[in-house]
């Protein structure tokens, strides 16, 4: 039977060996935008999001420059990606809240995901991502690997899983992890027609056990 550190050193050596560059995709100044882009890019290609957000942010330069835009323009801007009306009123909202902070994002969980828009796996990757919390967002990417890799089960959700892989993944590779888990699960570990040919993890793979084992 393999062991279980085995097969961590296993999983962190093929990401970093086929992934090491990886990192996040959003196009970004500054914690606001970040926000903004991690909310949009919910059910939405990256690719798709940064053309919405190269016109969006070069448009609106600051919070109160939201604050005081015409909500239609910003739907024009953000009809590409679609749900552009619900999406406006959020970027409004959450523009208008921050003014309890003078303007400023705080650490706070609580307060993150109070706002419009913003749920879990949003308010996750961007304190991983700006005040360094050791967290694993987890969307559908990293859930259908931690699935198929056996880290995980369907019966958990999506909080236990985060909370299963922070604990499996050292806590200071964790968000470099997490953006190489994006990668593998957009190019090789797919949902539909996975390329297990080219992945050194089939041992562990369900998938591959119950699906291409006999191909």
């Amino acid at each position: 039977m393999i062991g279980y550190q085995t097969m961590k050193n296993d999983i962190l050596t093929f990401l970093d060996e086929k992934y090491h560059n990886a990192k996040c995709m959003l196009n970004y100044s500054n914690p606001f935008e970040l926000l903004i882009a991690i909310m949009l890019s919910a059910q939405t290609k990256d690719e798709s999001v940064n053309k919405v957000t190269n016109i969006l942010f070069n448009k609106y330069k600051t919070i109160e420059d939201y604050r005081n835009a015409n909500i239609k323009d910003i739907e024009s801007i953000l009809k590409p990606i679609g749900n552009q009306t619900k999406k406006s009123k959020y970027i409004v909202s959450i523009a208008n809240k921050l003014k309890e902070y003078n303007d400023t994002i705080p650490n706070n969980e609580e307060f993150l995901l109070s706002l419009d828009g913003i749920g879990i796996k949003t308010t996750n990757l961007f304190r991983a991502m700006i005040f360094n919390e050791k967290k694993m967002p987890v969307d559908t990417h990293v859930k259908r690997i931690s699935l198929r890799l056996g880290l995980a089960s369907e019966n958990n959700t999506l909080e236990e899983i985060e909370s299963i892989l922070e604990s499996f993944f050292p806590s200071e590779f964790i968000l470099d992890t997490h953006h190489k888990l994006i990668y593998f699960g957009r190019n090789l570990c797919k949902s539909i027609n996975p390329n297990c040919n080219e992945c050194k993890l089939k041992k562990y793979c369900n998938y591959y056990k119950t699906n291409k084992k006999e191909d």
